[in-house]
């Protein structure tokens, strides 16, 4: 028999949410951009926010409406490490070196402020990020009902499929799909190299959790099977990136494509204005500016500062804007920026990124791979360079560069006239307008199939109010030239666009190099083998239309689910009838047949008529098999007693599904 299983929340006294993160300001980003939306479109959802001192003024600026839990200040350098990777080091070590022990030396602090702040009784609903393990582990142990928040689509899930990517490599699912030692690498060996340099900061998580007296949940997700405080509650995972690995894991993880705060594009201030204003300034016709803002936590050194600087040299008709946050660096670039006028260069502490972006006059933006700074080139359509560093940063780049629509350069070994070419490549006409139609098929491959805030929005209203969680098989039958993100990339596109310059020291070795050539494809040949079946250009109603669509899908799928019980319901009278006739035996034989053929139909459907009719066909068979049974213990047991435990065993089976 079928099973179709629907997770319910727990009933909720109130719509009170707590949004707990760790003080990481690209996973407090992406909380705090789902709290906005719940906050814009469900007013009556009460809001608070557990953060740390460093958090408190930038959650008061972007949502006043919100509460807050302060949870005390990370002033010591413990919680500051020095995000540079060191040669060699691969993200997982790097992951092991700084990002675990910074997430283990907030833990007491974080549960500490919790427990005071008597989350039991204020609260309802969690929404928790994936690292913020006493929040984890504190709404295990007092029942409240959570949420996981998750950047990673490997969080929780060890036993996945060879071909998904675990993110601490460069490989991609196409790298994967190519080469079977890839995949024996991925499935086999990086598990092992994950409890080899994880395994010591989960001993440190248990002694944690034990000298808090928390429940000792075994080994986290992270080093094997999901553990048990994670089954049954939802799972947000804002990887676009896995929107393609959707299908490979339980109902209980949502994959919402980007986070990203819709209310930022239209914050106005007085230094936007200047920017925008600088922007605007154009001389020529072929004039474009290139945006920099390579993260608010990374190292850069002076000579990848001196080359993204110097590359102005090599391209006359570029401009740049810089944004430049820390200090001690900000000072060393404007010293070097001197020998360029303000109308080329313009350097700042902070840039609005996804206003910035959608002016027609940038083209490029150079980032560092994080998933927010990639989110708003894809939003704003415009083609990337990227420098990655640690995390999740190369896997982002690697991803986009297997979708061509950006450039990977080594940001130790990059040259000013390596960038400049780069620059040049992305910014020809016709490759930047093939480009750019890319990017707006990613755009609307993440809004229908993820949804992103607006969706969690939706879905956390959902579950505080008792809706169940739907699956979204419709949408995917109904829509299936959006169903998977290298459908709206082609992979035959060119490959120079793929190229990582490694290496690079002059303009000598670029100009020998393949992404120089003067043979390569066209992008637009490429793109117009997807462009038949996708004229929807990026309107806000078009976003709205899709939006609708999936609230709408509700009855639908309600008629799918109720159409086996209308069926039995309808053929059970007949079925009676007929087995008092002539006998049990047929009907069984009949019920099992017909059971057989519906999970077959089931199995194979791709349109929702065929669902229907195999579910309704289930109905039928289960008929004959549950009245026919029911025959036959009375039969076989005369006696009223054992007749009707038996007849009980039979129901009770029935109503689980093994029967």
């Amino acid at each position: 028999m079928i099973l179709v299983t629907i997770t319910f929340i727990n009933k909720i006294r109130s719509q009170r949410v707590l949004f707990v993160s760790i003080p990481s300001l690209s996973h407090f980003n992406g909380l705090l951009s789902i709290g906005r939306a719940l906050a814009d479109y469900h007013r009556d959802v009460s809001i608070t926010f557990a953060v740390f001192d460093n958090f408190a003024s930038l959650t008061r600026e972007k949502l006043p409406s919100s509460k807050l839990i302060l949870l005390g200040s990370l002033s010591s350098n413990e919680h500051r490490p020095i995000f540079s990777v060191r040669n060699g080091e691969t993200p997982l070590q790097f992951m092991a070196r700084i990002s675990m022990h910074g997430f283990l030396a907030i833990y007491e602090q974080m549960h500490d402020g919790l427990v005071n702040a008597n989350i039991v009784d204020n609260y309802d609903l969690l929404i928790i990020n994936m690292f913020a393990f006493a929040a984890q582990d504190l709404a295990h142990d007092l029942g409240i009902p959570f949420v996981i928040y998750s950047l990673t689509s490997v969080e929780g899930v060890f036993n996945l499929p060879s071909w998904i990517p675990r993110g601490f490599d460069s490989h991609t699912q196409g790298d994967l799909q190519k080469s079977l030692l890839a995949r024996l690498n991925n499935y086999l060996v990086e598990p092992l190299r994950i409890i080899f340099y994880l395994g010591p900061h989960m001993v440190e998580l248990d002694r944690l959790r034990r000298n808090n007296n928390r429940t000792r949940q075994g080994i986290h997700p992270l080093l094997g099977n999901p553990v048990e405080r994670w089954q049954g509650h939802p799972i947000f995972i804002a990887y676009p990136m896995a929107l393609d690995f959707r299908r490979s894991y339980t109902p209980n993880y949502h994959f919402l494509g980007f986070t990203l705060d819709e209310q930022d594009t239209n914050r106005v201030s007085n230094e936007s204005c200047e920017i925008e204003a600088w922007v605007n300034e154009t001389q020529a016709v072929d004039e474009f500016v290139m945006v920099v803002a390579l993260g608010s936590i990374s190292v850069i050194t002076e000579n990848t500062w001196l080359a993204i600087i110097d590359s102005l040299r090599f391209l006359p008709n570029m401009r740049m804007l810089l944004g430049v946050r820390d200090e001690n660096c900000r000072n060393f670039v404007l010293k070097v920026a001197s020998k360029f006028d303000r109308h080329r260069l313009m350097i700042q502490p902070w840039i609005p990124q996804r206003r910035i972006l959608s002016n027609p006059n940038v083209r490029i933006f150079l980032c560092h791979g994080g998933l927010y700074s990639i989110g708003e080139a894809v939003y704003a359509h415009k083609p990337l360079i990227i420098l990655p560093g640690f995390g999740d940063q190369r896997a982002n780049a690697a991803r986009m560069r297997s979708w061509n629509v950006a450039v990977v350069l080594e940001r130790h070994s990059m040259t000013a006239a390596v960038l400049a070419q780069a620059a040049r490549y992305l910014v020809e006409n016709d490759r930047f307008a093939a480009i750019t139609e890319c990017l707006k098929r990613l755009h609307y491959f993440s809004e229908r199939e993820g949804g992103g805030t607006r969706r969690a929005a939706q879905l956390i209203e959902g579950w505080v109010r008792y809706v169940p969680i739907i699956p979204d098989y419709l949408n995917r039958i109904d829509h299936p030239q959006y169903d998977s993100l290298d459908k709206m990339c082609s992979q035959n596109m060119t490959n120079n666009l793929c190229l990582i310059l490694n290496n690079m020291t002059n303009e000598e070795h670029y100009r020998d190099s393949a992404l120089n050539s003067s043979t390569t494809k066209n992008l637009t040949d490429a793109c117009a083998m997807f462009n038949e079946n996708l004229t929807l250009q990026l309107m806000p109603e078009k976003c709205d239309e899709m939006r609708q669509e999936l609230i709408h899908e509700n009855g639908p799928i309600g008629l799918l689910f109720a159409s086996k019980s209308f069926m039995q319901l309808v053929t059970n009278p007949i079925v009676g009838i007929i087995t008092d006739r002539i006998g049990y035996t047929i009907l069984m034989l009949l019920g099992f047949g017909v059971m057989f053929i519906s999970i077959l139909m089931f199995a194979f459907a791709d349109t929702y008529w065929l669902l229907f009719t195999s579910r309704a066909i289930q109905g039928i068979g289960s008929s004959f098999s549950t009245i026919s049974g029911a025959s036959m213990l009375s039969k076989r047991f005369p006696d009223d007693m054992k007749r009707g435990k038996m007849i009980a065993h039979a129901t009770s089976g029935v109503a689980l599904g093994v029967a």
